[in-house]
C-alpha cells in the first residue's frame, strides 16, 4: 500500500486531552509511561402537628423547636495562599467559620473538632483540592479550595489504523507543539511512540497545545485538535 505524503492525516486521528490533574516524578520514583519536561446552607425546619385551632406559632412550639427556628445559618470559608505555586512548593491553607459546632475536612490536614485555623500543606506536584464541611444548629456549610501547580499534563490515545481501515503497524513517534497563540506554535519536541502522556512545567501565561504522529518513513500526520491552559 502506498502512503500519501501525510499518511497520518488519513488515520483515525490522535486524540489529545488536557488534564487538570498534574504532577512530577520525584527522584527515584518509577516512570509512569509519561515524561516530565521543565520548559449552601440548610435550615432545620421542625415538623408541626396538624391542628384545626389557630394558635400563635411561638406558643405552640417547644423550647427546643424555638431554638432551632432561631438558630443562625452556619458559614464556612476556606482559603489557600498562594493559590498558584511552582512544582515542589508548599502553601498555607486557612479556614474560618461562624455558627458551627464542628468541622471535618478532606485529607489529614484538619482535626474534626477544629472550626478555625491554618496549616501549611505540601509540597505539591499536582493540583489538589480541599473540602471543608461544617455543622451547626442552623444546618451545614461547605467550602472548597484548590491548589494550582504551574504544570500542564497532556495525554492522548494511540492511533491504531488508517482511514482506509488498514492497521497502523509502523507508528514511530509523536511531536508535541505549544505556543502562546492559538494555531501558532513556537516550540515543539518529539516523544517515542510508547508514550501516552507528558507533563510540562510552565511559567505564567496562556498556552495552546497540539500533537501529531510519525510513521517509519518520517511522514507526519495532521495536527490533533487544539487544547489550551492558562497558567497564573
Amino acid at each position: 500500500m502506498r502512503l500519501l505524503s501525510r499518511p497520518y492525516a488519513h488515520l483515525i486521528g490522535v486524540l489529545i486531552t488536557l488534564s487538570y490533574s498534574f504532577g512530577i516524578l520525584a527522584d527515584g520514583d518509577p516512570p509512569d509511561e509519561g515524561l516530565d519536561i521543565h520548559l449552601t446552607s440548610e435550615e432545620i425546619v421542625p415538623e408541626t402537628q396538624a391542628s384545626d385551632e389557630l394558635v400563635p406559632a411561638q406558643e405552640n412550639m417547644s423550647p427546643t423547636t424555638q431554638e432551632l427556628m432561631q438558630a443562625e445559618n452556619p458559614t464556612a470559608k476556606l482559603e489557600i495562599n498562594p493559590t498558584w505555586i511552582d512544582p515542589g512548593q508548599s502553601t498555607t491553607l486557612s479556614w474560618q467559620t461562624e455558627n458551627v459546632t464542628q468541622c471535618s475536612g478532606s485529607g489529614p490536614w484538619l482535626d474534626s473538632e477544629s472550626t478555625a485555623g491554618s496549616v501549611t500543606v505540601g509540597p505539591f506536584f499536582e493540583d489538589s483540592s480541599y473540602v471543608l464541611e461544617c455543622l451547626g444548629e442552623g444546618g451545614s456549610a461547605i467550602a472548597m479550595a484548590t491548589v494550582r501547580v504551574r504544570t500542564a499534563k497532556l495525554s492522548w490515545s494511540q492511533p491504531t489504523q488508517k482511514s482506509d481501515g488498514s492497521p497502523l503497524l509502523d507508528l514511530v513517534s509523536y511531536r508535541i507543539y505549544l505556543g502562546a497563540q492559538s494555531g501558532i506554535y513556537e516550540q515543539s519536541f518529539t516523544l517515542p511512540s510508547d508514550y501516552s502522556q507528558v507533563r510540562l512545567f510552565l511559567v505564567p501565561g496562556q498556552y495552546y497545545f497540539a500533537i501529531s504522529s510519525f510513521d517509519s518513513s518520517d511522514n507526519e500526520s495532521d495536527l490533533s485538535q487544539e487544547v489550551s491552559k492558562l497558567i497564573q
